[in-house]
């Protein structure tokens, strides 16, 4: 057996709480062997297709949108996810693939959803929510809660590729509606202003104004675009890293945004900036990558799953030349940012050998996202690698469904990766109002969890509570090994021991006190 990690673990469920602490017992061992080969990505006329007959399985005829289920991740929407809706980005993207293929019935069907998303979006100047879609076509902005103010940057990012590649494919009428859809957009999103510290937002609105300001031939907003992005670049330069930190799904898409304004941007300040702060992302990106078992490690802010998603694997496949386990069969759902892969700059050479293999055999680093302030320390990342297994933390953090303080992956007993988390939950479900504190040396964390003040419930600020206060019939602190044959047991030196794949993961409990009473540790 050889010991992944060992983890001390402390749940100090109070304000100001303090914990008695277990102590390590031994480090991890090295393994031997290297990842194979990976297998060629699919071609993109298949992924074309392939994306296609996905999305015109989910194509309604009646309302020229793309069904989906309602509900969403929790915010924003008052529908269910009971109740069948119809989904305004996904049908921008439909449109746009439409456009891609090209055939004349595909034109015609593209350019009834593109007339019908124009009077989907709010043009009066004078409204709240002026250069907003809704999510979907039963919920315009006015009626969510609230309005998603990214979905003028991300339809907008739609209009200005389908202007940029497709505009002879359509009608001069439509083209011209399109644009003023643009322009609607392009203002809402300079009226809302982002910062840098709304990483793929500002970038991809940046993006979004400097195109509409060529198209539209509009200098203001070419000029605005031109400031946000050089902006941006300063703060990436001096933080090191961007504050949702090496996030998969956020990564890929400031990636992939700053290859759209190389793309279709020709102002020459915006082009160098962006090629700057793309040779980084990428640097940053293939830091973190773990061979072996394909993943994507150290703590990770704002993401949606443990392990990669299939789309996420298959932009490495696609950009990195490295396949996730079981490529072949992945079942994954492209689109048309994903059919661009292809066509785009790849990660540079010098970043894409870290794909491959690790510098050194184990190795470990610690990286600054973001730099401290008076009233936070730095954002600091520090992730352990051998050739078979990976541990990543972050030293502070809270608990939000959308971050993961501690990852762990190595590869499982049959072929797959098993991955290692923890967790805070209130009767049940993630409870973002809890902190965790961790230092790592090796393989070997030290955790502390307790409560943070002024946080939400599920989402980390839409559903504060105006008393600051949540009632609960169950808190617990929750550390899990998820892989097919996970195995757990008492360790004979105290504490448990969570197995897998021929790995153990030891775990050494603190005591646990909420507001001065007792807690316990169950299996």
């Amino acid at each position: 057996m050889r010991i992944i990690t060992t983890l001390l673990v402390a749940a100090a469920l109070s304000v100001g709480g303090h914990a008695l602490l277990g102590r390590a017992i031994r480090g991890a061992e090295p393994s031997s062997g290297a990842p194979s080969p990976p297998p060629e990505p699919p071609a993109r006329a298949a992924l074309l297709e392939a994306s296609l007959s996905a999305a015109g399985a989910r194509y309604d005829p009646d309302v020229g949108f793309l069904r989906a289920k309602g509900g969403g991740p929790g915010y924003h929407t008052r529908t269910s996810r009971e109740q069948i809706v119809h989904h305004v980005l996904d049908t921008a993207g439909y449109a746009q693939l439409l456009l891609m293929r090209g055939t004349v019935e595909d034109a015609a069907r593209a350019s009834g959803i593109l007339a019908r998303l124009i009077d989907l979006q709010v043009t009066d100047p004078s409204s709240k929510h002026y250069g907003l879609w809704g999510w979907f076509v039963e919920e315009p902005p006015e009626q969510m809660a609230p309005a998603d103010w990214n979905w003028a940057d991300f339809v907008g990012v739609r209009l200005v590729e389908i202007l940029q590649g497709h505009a002879g494919q359509l009608d001069p009428a439509l083209v011209a509606r399109m644009k003023k859809s643009l322009g609607h957009a392009a203002r809402c999103i300079k009226n809302r202003d982002v910062g840098p510290g709304y990483t793929n937002i500002c970038t991809m609105g940046a993006g979004v104004t400097m195109a509409a300001g060529e198209i539209l031939g509009e200098p203001e907003l070419l000029e605005y675009g031109r400031r946000r992005l050089a902006a941006q670049r300063a703060e990436l330069d001096r933080n090191g890293g961007v504050p949702e930190y090496n996030s998969p799904p956020y990564g890929i898409i400031m990636i992939r945004e700053l290859e759209r304004i190389l793309r279709l941007v020709k102002d020459p300040a915006a082009r160098a900036d962006a090629e700057w702060m793309r040779r980084r992302m990428w640097e940053l990106t293939a830091s973190q990558f773990h061979p072996r078992t394909g993943q994507w490690s150290g703590a990770q802010s704002r993401t949606y799953s443990r392990t990669l998603s299939p789309n996420q694997a298959v932009f490495l496949w696609l950009r990195a030349g490295v396949a996730p386990p079981g490529a072949e069969s992945m079942a994954f759902s492209s689109g048309p940012d994903l059919l661009h892969e292809a066509e785009n700059l790849q990660c540079p050479p010098e970043f894409a050998v870290r794909f491959a293999r690790l510098p050194a055999d184990p190795h470990e680093m610690t990286q600054i996202w973001m730099q401290g302030t008076s009233r936070r320390p730095p954002v600091t990342l520090h992730t352990w690698f051998s050739d078979a297994a990976t541990l990543g933390t972050i030293n502070e953090e809270t608990t939000w469904v959308q971050r993961r303080v501690l990852t762990g992956f190595w590869p499982d007993g049959s072929g797959g990766v098993a991955s290692l988390g923890l967790a805070f939950l209130k009767d049940g479900r993630e409870f973002a109002s809890g902190v965790v504190r961790a230092r790592q040396q090796g393989p070997r964390v030290l955790a502390v969890l307790g409560m943070a003040a002024g946080q939400g419930d599920w989402h980390v600020s839409l559903d504060r509570p105006t008393d600051g206060c949540f009632t609960a019939g169950d808190l617990r602190m929750r550390i899990s090994l998820d892989a097919p044959d996970a195995r757990f047991a008492a360790h004979s030196e105290g504490g448990w021991v969570c197995s897998s794949g021929g790995h153990d993961v030891v775990i050494h409990a603190g005591d646990v006190f909420f507001d001065g009473r007792p807690g316990s540790w169950e299996a």
